[in-house]
């Protein structure tokens, strides 16, 4: 239904503005039924080589739709080992989840031999309205998203709520 009524936006800026919303409720969902059906599976992983920046990439962009003033820093280099759609539907979560809060901003990614960070940086003319838990022990908040983690072998680690940052520890 929604691309039907894509094809004919309205002109009234709160019929397009609802129509908008309407398109990024129904992506959200969408991502949401293949992160279930992902941590549902029992088959085992494929592992296998990604180019690190364009997995990355392409998770930050599903992330990021509807949001254009906020901007992606990505530095990764060389190959991330893990299930391609996997470790997408998770870092799109957690970064989804960083910048949920926020209409403007910075979302880092930082790839390291052990470890991807991501960091969500607040633009100066807007308070940061994010909580993000501060204890590490409690996961992402989101029991999909913990269960996705444990199926790749990878930890979420929060270090800080001042900064709103997620460490995942990758086991390669």
């Amino acid at each position: 239904v929604t691309d039907v009524l894509l094809d004919d936006p309205p002109d009234h800026p709160a019929g397009a503005a609802r129509l908008q919303r309407l398109e990024r409720g129904v992506r959200d969902m969408r991502v949401l039924l293949e992160a279930m059906l992902s941590a549902a599976r029992r088959t085992p992983l494929q592992f296998e080589a990604n180019n690190a920046y364009t997995l990355l990439s392409e998770a930050v962009d599903s992330a990021l739709a509807g949001k254009p003033r906020i901007v992606s820093d990505i530095d990764a280099s060389g190959d991330l080992h893990a299930p391609r759609r996997e470790a997408q539907l998770l870092v799109a979560g957690l970064a989804r989840k960083l910048a949920q809060a926020h209409a403007t901003g910075e979302l880092q990614l930082r790839l390291h031999a052990d470890r991807l960070e991501l960091r969500f940086i607040a633009a100066a003319e807007a308070p940061s309205t994010a909580t993000t838990p501060a204890r590490a022990d409690i996961g992402t908040g989101s029991a999909l998203l913990d269960r996705l983690a444990a199926r790749l072998g990878w930890q979420v680690l929060f270090e800080s709520a001042m900064d709103v940052s997620i460490r995942l520890a990758l086991r390669r």
